[in-house]
């Protein structure tokens, strides 16, 4: 009896020693190498098939779907783009010349970055949706269920708000900057599209006045705050009206939406400090407030306070930081709610 060889092996990443749940691969066949997260096995085709087509419209950059095939096949995986294939569910990146020396590793880890809300989808998809890691606070692992339950997220409102943001992102590109478009640009700050900053009569003012080369200079100045050298607490101070590269209007809440559309994985979209909706109300209701925060510079304050809150939210939500604010303002508008009973009561 002669038995084909397998040609074909893989590096498995399990949340737990369980090969029915999701699982990241490391993949290597004859043809390349494929990086991605794997739905589980023993699924049901209906299953996977409806899971699969609910990330058809926001399937990550670079990322698409694989058939898997039979040992016997010889090419166990074959790249499908971006329409689902029969079988198994699996999603990633394809490295047809493969990898080898550091690049495996560091390949690996900005795959799985990219792949966190599809692989977030497929965890709650079969019924064990992301919770609180190992000493995480079980009461906020459960309002996390409460809130995915209540809003539906991520809504096509959601998925729309990612879309803006990746157009966004080409405005103030090195390229983008480069041909420097004040129309689209103002169109950043000005709507609502992945938040809004508030209204910014002050700025828009100060850019009306600018020559072409001092509209050159603030375009050269924003490159210097997004993909500048140096800390980028000091670049934003820079950027600040008071500092020594700031115009008058520019302040903290267009300088974060800026920076929140250039590291949606690192800059929450909340634009302000202070306020109902700040990250210093922010950080009370999740009890992480810090008294010092509030006589900080303005550069400080941003890094530590969004730090904070990105930190202490990754273990519910990965590197999904939208999902993270609509969580937040949805545990804002909670408890507003509460205090509105709670006042009731008391008056009553």
């Amino acid at each position: 009896l002669h038995l084909p060889s397998r040609a074909d092996g893989y590096a498995i990443f399990t949340i737990e020693k369980n090969a029915t749940l999701p699982s990241i691969r490391a993949w290597a066949t004859p043809s390349g190498l494929a990086i991605g997260a794997h739905y589980g096995s023993g699924k049901k085709y209906a299953d996977s098939l409806e899971v699969a087509e609910s990330m058809v419209d926001d399937l990550p950059a670079d990322m698409q779907f694989f058939e898997i095939r039979p040992h016997r096949a010889g090419d166990r995986l074959r790249p499908a783009g971006k329409e689902p294939a029969r079988g198994d569910l699996f999603v990633g990146r394809w490295f047809e010349d493969g990898l080898s020396g550091p690049d495996v590793g560091s390949k690996t880890l900005e795959v799985v970055s990219a792949l966190q809300s599809v692989f977030d989808r497929m965890v709650r998809a079969t019924g064990e949706a992301p919770g609180p890691t190992p000493g995480e606070d079980e009461s906020l692992g459960a309002l996390y269920r409460e809130f995915l339950t209540e809003t539906g997220y991520p809504t096509e409102t959601d998925k729309t708000h990612k879309a803006e943001r990746e157009e966004m992102a080409k405005v103030i590109s090195e390229d983008g900057l480069l041909g420097f478009d004040l129309h689209e640009f103002r169109r950043i700050y000005n709507t609502s599209r992945y938040g809004s900053p508030g209204p910014q009569s002050i700025l828009n003012s100060s850019l009306s006045r600018m020559s072409p080369e001092q509209l050159d200079l603030f375009a050269s100045n924003l490159e210097f705050l997004l993909r500048g050298s140096g800390p980028l607490e000091d670049r934003v101070d820079s950027l600040m009206p008071d500092g020594d590269r700031g115009i008058k209007g520019l302040g903290e809440a267009v300088i974060t939406k800026l920076l929140a559309i250039e590291y949606p994985e690192k800059i929450l979209p909340i634009f302000v400090y202070r306020g109902p909706k700040g990250k210093g109300r922010m950080l009370s209701l999740l009890d992480l407030r810090d008294p010092e925060l509030d006589t900080a510079n303005t550069g400080d304050r941003f890094i530590r306070s969004n730090d904070k809150l990105r930190d202490r939210l990754s273990g519910l939500f990965g590197e999904d930081l939208l999902g993270m604010i609509r969580f937040l303002y949805w545990l804002s508008d909670r408890d507003e709610t509460a205090g509105e009973i709670d006042e009731e009561i008391d008056h009553i």
